[in-house]
């Protein structure tokens, strides 16, 4: 409870400083600071079900409920802003599952019961076009493999950073953050796990971005993640890469393409000690209200240890099933997919099919479907079902944590409200 006592603290401190501060400047940017507000929420109720062949099956229905405040400005320069955002998840009819921060033998769930701010910041706008935020704050890099807020989870991840942007009328933007601290979906009440498990990883990280947009042809991304990781050494990693995604429509048809390629390094405070390689090639057509697309992503290894994404959203890319979510086996591992995905007026599906194996040996892993159909209604209400099947591989024998067939179902209704 102690990192909720302490956001509750700032959260008060952030109220004075920020309406004291409008105060003092004068009447008319006190009145800006409240008439310019925004208050948003938003309610996530999901019921998940998750099997394999080990463990007892689990189940949990949790509902996430979360309330956002944008302040007007803070100063008569209206350059300076405050925002905050205070999530809770609670389990309906008690945690009874395995949760990331107690263990009851079952599968695990990662949604533990919590009541935290998610969010905690002021913003400053230079004249000059560039933003800085201090304090708690979502931050997403690109498509998210490599740094993103694991949304997909009722407790989002969010850092504790000192961050500057910047976005100008070349079609560059910026990007920076020094981070001291990740928030992760374990919640703050995970403190005596497995250091893969905790809820906060103490950090001194770089995190470097950077976009070019002004091609028709699609849009160049460079970075460089400098992790060092106090609690978890094994995800201390500077990671530089790069790449290239759009699409293109000579006639009727529309083509998707994405390329990318990035090297790691171990680090001094890694245990391990290694340079892998990480690929990413897609391609694929729209036409209408479909499209396909086949992919291949690799996650390379070198001298037993695969190529990791500590920050990353990796729900999006690894399965559904989460069998990858907690660190890439030593062997590394190569993923072939293909995604197929449509709309219909109020409805949108997405079917996919993954097909693992190591990059050390080419040994198979497993295979996975998923599928996943989503529902809008009344504007501002989503129903969504989500199921994956993770088959495990014969090559699995001596990778411990996959040779276990998983299945996971969720059904959820969410619905947003307010002006955030």
């Amino acid at each position: 409870m102690y990192q909720t006592y302490r956001w509750l603290a700032g959260l008060v401190v952030f109220w004075l400083a920020a309406f004291n501060g409008a105060q003092a400047d004068n009447t008319e940017t006190t009145s800006a600071f409240l008439s310019d507000s925004k208050v948003s929420a938003n309610i996530r109720l999901r019921y998940e079900h998750a099997s394999d062949d080990i463990a007892n099956d689990a189940e949990a229905l949790t509902l996430r409920s979360s309330l956002a405040w944008q302040t007007g400005p803070i100063s008569n320069n209206r350059a300076l802003t405050g925002f905050m955002e205070l999530e809770s998840t609670i389990a309906i009819g008690g945690a009874d599952y395995t949760d990331g921060e107690s263990d009851r033998d079952t599968v695990l769930i990662a949604d533990p019961p919590a009541t935290e701010f998610n969010q905690l910041y002021f913003s400053y706008e230079s004249p000059k076009g560039w933003q800085s935020k201090v304090g708690r704050q979502s931050i997403s890099f690109g498509d998210e493999r490599f740094v993103g807020a694991v949304s997909f989870r009722q407790n989002h991840q969010s850092f504790d950073a000192i961050s500057f942007s910047r976005e100008n009328s070349d079609s560059w933007s910026q990007h920076y953050a020094y981070v001291a601290n990740v928030n992760r979906i374990f919640g703050d009440e995970s403190i005596d796990r497995p250091a893969g498990q905790l809820g906060d990883h103490k950090q001194n990280s770089h995190l470097f971005n950077t976009t070019y947009n002004g091609w028709s042809a699609g849009e160049l991304e460079a970075y460089a993640y400098l992790i060092r990781n106090q609690d978890f050494q094994r995800a201390s990693t500077d990671t530089h890469g790069i790449r290239f995604h759009g699409s293109s429509r000579p006639k009727r048809i529309t083509y998707l393409y994405t390329g990318e390629f990035a090297r790691q390094y171990s680090n001094d405070e890694n245990p391990k000690n290694y340079i892998a390689n990480y690929w990413r090639v897609s391609g694929g057509v729209s036409y209408r209200r479909i499209s396909v697309q086949l992919t291949q992503e690799r996650l390379g290894s070198d001298n037993n240890a695969g190529f990791i994404t500590p920050f990353a959203t990796v729900h999006r890319f690894q399965g559904w099933a989460d069998k990858f979510a907690a660190l890439t086996p030593d062997e590394g591992l190569v993923a072939n997919f293909v995604t197929v995905a449509g709309r219909w007026p109020g409805f949108r599906y997405r079917i996919q099919y993954h097909d693992f194996d190591t990059d050390s040996g080419s040994r198979n892993v497993g295979r996975e479907f998923g599928l996943h159909l989503q529902h809008r209604f009344k504007k501002n209400y989503l129903l969504e079902l989500k199921y994956a099947d993770y088959r495990a591989g014969e090559g699995t024998l001596q990778l411990g944590g996959f040779d276990t067939d998983t299945r996971r179902l969720f059904l959820t209704v969410s619905g947003k409200f307010g002006e955030g």
